[in-house]
């Protein structure tokens, strides 16, 4: 069984029945001046079954893929855990995106679809582990999700990580941590990190009030200069800004 891992600063890993792929970083912003912006690097690393120990992957070969995705008229960056590698090559989140469809008419619609099959997948995945006794620690965040796009003419950000929480008699337990903006005070001036981070922790600047997206950048090139060796967070940058009418791209990397 292979897996699939890709890193973003706002993206960190993806499994599959035979393979699965893992992303490493991901960093999103949100408040009024400068709406939502979402940054991710472009490493996708890939392991097997057998290579993941006490819950945790290390990716054996890496390579470089978009990780700030469109679905519909949502973008997506995810860090952990981003689902089933598919024979076509094409990623989790295109192929959840297909399951999906046009159906949801709104945003929260969209995430609670979403979440559905982010669940089934890592509960396939746990599964997995746990009959070779390599189940994840109570506690880890096995994928965080990003999905950002326009409700009303308005930014509307959702984002989410799922933990694991531990076995219970006959199944195993997640539970899922939510952050919806505009709607709590903490979207004033939201700054979250997944995946990859401890760089990016670090930094002094990282609360800087400065601009947002030129912050978003130089946080993703800490990241991938800390992971000169491992290569587990590559170049190029994407990052996106939902702000006014329409989308603007600031770095577009890999994502055409």
């Amino acid at each position: 069984m292979r897996y699939a891992i890709s890193t973003i600063l706002f993206q960190l890993f993806i499994v599959g029945m035979a393979s699965m792929s893992q992303a490493s970083t991901v960093i999103v912003f949100h408040n009024a001046s400068d709406g939502i912006i979402l940054g991710t690097d472009s490493a996708v690393g890939t392991v097997s079954l057998g290579e993941v120990k006490s819950g945790r992957a290390i990716p054996t070969s890496v390579e470089t893929a978009c990780k700030l995705q469109t679905c519909g008229r949502y973008f997506i960056a995810e860090a952990g855990f981003g689902g089933l590698k598919d024979r076509s090559g094409k990623s989790a989140i295109t192929l959840r995106c297909a399951q999906i469809g046009d159906r949801p008419t709104n945003i929260q619609e969209f995430v609670m679809a979403y979440r559905r099959l982010v669940a089934a997948e890592i509960n396939q995945y746990v599964s997995n582990l746990a009959q070779s006794k390599q189940q994840p620690a109570a506690n880890d965040v096995l994928l965080s999700t990003a999905i950002a796009g326009y409700e009303f003419g308005m930014p509307f950000l959702r984002y989410f990580d799922n933990v694991f929480t531990g076995t219970q008699p006959g199944q195993f337990s997640y539970r899922f941590a939510r952050k919806d903006c505009p709607g709590t005070p903490e979207c004033s001036d939201l700054q979250l990190v997944a995946g990859e981070k401890s760089a990016v922790l670090a930094q002094k600047q990282y609360h800087n009030t400065g601009d947002k997206l030129l912050l978003a950048e130089e946080l993703l090139q800490v990241e991938i200069e800390a992971n000169r060796k491992t290569r587990y967070v590559l170049p190029p940058i994407s990052i996106v800004q939902i702000k006014s009418a329409k989308p603007l791209w600031f770095r577009r990397g890999l994502c055409t």
